[in-house]
């Protein structure tokens, strides 16, 4: 263990602090009792910190690929128990697991696991039976159908209507390779993918595949996909990391038309078109700017697409020191997997992290064997700082999943990571990096309970504001190379006692904001209805109310504050436009006859949308 202080300055509006950043990492997985090995020759290996059972732990999920998966829970005293067996999961041993997902299917208030798997075997779904035990339900929820060899996947409401939906990156079909003119040596891929698909919850513990109506089954090799709101208009879109982007697909990003249940490729435009050997995908706001920025590992040089916010994004890898390029300059290429953005010492700026491991490749350049973990400190101007060994994280295991979470509950992020085998002697296990940080600086954490929206609030957007400082996070799942983060928000404050605001931006349109809120905790925001809830103070918000929700034969709706012209509608689950109607300013109140819309019963989405505001509800006519 080795540790080291880092002394940084930054300023933010002419205020300047002096940040004293002491920290260092220690693996505790034994110790804790995490005993476990991934058999894994190439990609996969997948790690989540989650609650399984609500008792404010973070627990723990594992894939192995050629053995049994493991599911570790947290005691609350810093070690774990693999409760496995105990929760129904044994099957897992029968077939090769290589990705990870967690996430409320049902809205119950439990989290429930999805596995991605090896070719010609079918997703896994397993529903948490709320007494941390799990059923498979695979096939009942029409995932059975899904057999594409699959790496990645994510959870997102991409359809707002209160359930998530998956997306899931799936991978190689068919092997093509690309010859010279002797026939004998490689210098390129033509491999054909199987398309992406794309689950729509019908919230009744079926999920239907709507990718090719959608315009989300692209047939890149994918490794990592992710619902993500790059343009901050209350949606959800999708980022893909396809590998062989040079031959097969580069990376895309799909724009999501909501209301409208459709996706378009805006790759080209926003310039997230990276042709690259695309692994892993981080999220995050690094340079506090209110807007995601993202960055995805390689085979070679890892790329830093920077937010312009104005939906396009430019490379700044080089410029902020990240690019991580080269085990040895000039010579053996890096190979890069999980990755996060997170704060490791709480002064206020997000850091990032990517763990690297070792692939065969073909000859057309040479990869290295020896290719340790990358941890990037955030200097707060833009560029980062390679501590990696500085604070004793740079394990030279071949590594696959990565995900941080806070396990032990001290108010710092903690480390998962995955290293990988095919051989069965191999003895490295699963690695938990405890954060040893041990300076004074402040945080605070924020976890989401949907009511409209998603249980787990996954798309919402978190912000933070004090004295001209702000800072956002996005609630999401997936990315990290076959893995996930916490989803509990983690605030670094610096020295920060209290913040100004908390702004929690729901995917059902509202806005939750509080006021004065202390450092040093958790807070529970439950949609609309937190206490300390103050009065947006924006012209241009407004409130949606509907009554009576069931409707049968008259819908009512209200306006609150509606101070510009907006766009009444209502679609259908499916995205079509049934009904619409344009609102003048200051309007307070609609009276809709259903019968003469002749409309058949089900889930309707209502959108009340402005120039600059969108609020949306979901409403069961019957």
């Amino acid at each position: 263990m080795f540790t080291k202080k880092i002394t940084l300055f930054f300023c933010s509006l002419q205020i300047c602090t002096l940040s004293f950043a002491q920290t260092s990492f220690s693996d505790v997985a034994a110790s804790s009792g995490i005993d476990f090995r991934c058999f894994v020759k190439e990609m996969g290996g997948g790690c989540a910190f989650f609650d399984l059972n609500n008792d404010g732990l973070e627990d723990i999920y594992l894939t192995s690929a050629r053995e049994r998966d493991a599911l570790y829970i947290n005691n609350g005293d810093g070690t774990f128990s693999d409760i496995t067996v105990a929760a129904g999961l044994r099957q897992t041993e029968n077939f090769a697991c290589m990705g990870v997902l967690t996430g409320d299917i049902d809205n119950d208030g439990y989290r429930d696991i999805f596995i991605n798997t090896a070719k010609d075997e079918h997703s896994r779904l397993f529903l948490n039976n709320g007494d941390s035990t799990f059923t498979d339900i695979s096939v009942s929820s029409g995932i059975s159908a899904d057999s594409a060899w699959a790496y990645s996947s994510s959870f997102g409401d991409y359809n707002n209507d209160g359930y998530i939906d998956i997306i899931v990156g799936n991978y190689l079909d068919t092997m093509g390779f690309i010859k010279d003119s002797t026939n004998v040596n490689i210098i390129g891929y033509q491999h054909q993918c199987s398309p992406n698909t794309l689950w729509l919850n019908n919230g009744d513990q079926t999920f239907t595949n709507v990718a090719a109506t959608t315009g989300a089954g692209e047939t890149g090799c994918n490794l990592s996909s992710v619902f993500t709101d790059y343009d901050n208009d209350n949606d959800v879109d999708i980022m893909n990391a396809n590998d062989f982007g040079i031959w097969v697909s580069p990376n895309t990003l799909l724009q999501n038309n909501y209301p409208l249940n459709s996706f378009s490729d805006v790759s080209v435009a926003a310039n997230a078109n990276a042709a690259i050997y695309g692994m892993g995908i981080a999220v995050g706001d690094y340079d506090r700017d209110l807007d995601l920025d993202y960055y995805i590992t390689n085979i070679g040089r890892n790329v830093l697409h920077h937010n312009n916010g104005n939906g396009t994004f430019t490379d700044r890898d080089s410029m902020a020191g990240v690019s991580n390029t080269y085990v040895i300059q000039d010579s053996t290429y890096t190979t890069g997997w999980g990755t996060g953005f997170m704060d490791i010492d709480n002064d206020g700026f997000l850091d990032l992290m990517a763990v690297n491991g070792f692939i065969q490749v073909v000859d057309l350049f040479e990869t290295a064997y020896y290719d340790p973990d990358k941890l990037y400190h955030n200097n707060g101007d833009g560029t980062f700082t390679d501590i990696s060994m500085t604070v004793g994280v740079d394990d030279s295991t071949v590594s696959r999943g990565f995900a941080y979470g806070d396990y032990d509950n001290d108010g710092d992020n903690d480390f998962l990571v995955l290293p990988v085998t095919n051989d069965t002697a191999f003895t490295r296990r699963a690695i938990l990096h405890k954060n040893d940080l041990s300076n004074s600086n402040n945080w605070l954490k924020v976890k989401l309970q949907g009511t409209v929206s998603n249980r787990d609030g996954f798309g919402a957007h978190i912000q933070l504001f004090d004295n001209g400082i702000s800072w956002v996070h996005e609630v999401n799942s997936g990315g990290s190379h076959s893995s996930q983060h916490s989803s509990v928000a983690h605030f670094g404050l610096g020295t920060i006692g209290s913040v100004d605001s908390v702004v929690v931006l729901w995917p059902s349109g509202l806005r939750q904001t509080l006021v004065n809120v202390s450092h040093g905790q958790q807070l529970t925001v439950i949609e609309g209805l937190t206490v300390n809830v103050a009065q947006v103070d924006d012209p241009e918000s407004f409130q949606l109310m509907v009554y009576p929700n069931p409707a049968k034969e008259v819908l009512n709706i209200f306006t609150q504050n509606l101070n510009t012209e907006a766009t009444l509608s209502i679609y259908s689950a499916m995205g079509n436009l049934v009904y619409q109607k344009n609102m003048a300013a200051n309007a307070s109140s609609v009276k809709i006859n259903l019968s003469e819309l002749t409309l058949s019963s089900g889930l309707y989405l209502i959108s009340l949308k402005s120039e600059n505001y969108l609020a949306t509800k979901k409403i069961l006519i019957y």
